[in-house]
């Protein structure tokens, strides 16, 4: 995990250029597509918003988790919107990963489903990944295909101060 992270604006994320006319598998990109987004992919970042969908993945596989399924080995996937009220087609995806979630045994859909559609705060740090293969959820899921990818820590705005995830749950 990295010892710091950079506190970004929701638009920064959102509005942060990548290669539209690339494919969505990067072994078909060309050196300038890769070009556009290699100073920024891997960047330790934190970002705030408001969860407005939680999608446990454990029905589904992705190649990123070598085709597992099953909650305990797959991702969930979080569309944070940066302004309350937004809606999803405005987000970007935030992931839970589970080489991640295994250290955070308060990190289950439960603890977050409260959160969805609620008037608070989400902090969520991690590292800036684009992820090309789900260009087709466009302006229906997400407005950008930058993502936290995965998720290193979760907090929540209560009570005037940052809790985190995992000491605001039994």
């Amino acid at each position: 995990l990295p010892v710091r992270y950079h506190t970004v604006a929701f638009s920064a994320i959102t509005d942060l250029d990548w290669p539209r006319d690339a494919s969505t598998r990067r072994d078909h990109w060309t050196s300038d597509q890769l070009d556009v987004i290699q100073p920024y992919e891997g960047d330790a970042l934190t970002v705030t918003g408001f969860i407005v969908a939680l999608r446990p993945q454990a029905g589904n596989t992705e190649a990123t988790n070598c085709g597992a399924s099953g909650e305990e080995r797959t991702d969930w996937h979080i569309a944070l919107v940066g302004s309350f009220g937004d809606p999803e087609s405005e987000a970007m995806v935030v992931e839970t990963t589970p080489r991640i979630k295994k250290n955070h045994p308060a990190w289950i859909p439960e603890n977050l489903k409260p959160l969805v559609g609620a008037p608070d705060s989400v902090r969520v740090s991690g590292y800036l990944l684009l992820d090309p293969v789900h260009k087709g959820h466009l302006g229906k899921y997400r407005r950008t295909l930058w993502e936290i990818h995965p998720i290193h820590r979760i907090e929540i705005w209560r009570a005037g101060r940052w809790f985190d995830l995992d000491d605001l749950t039994p």
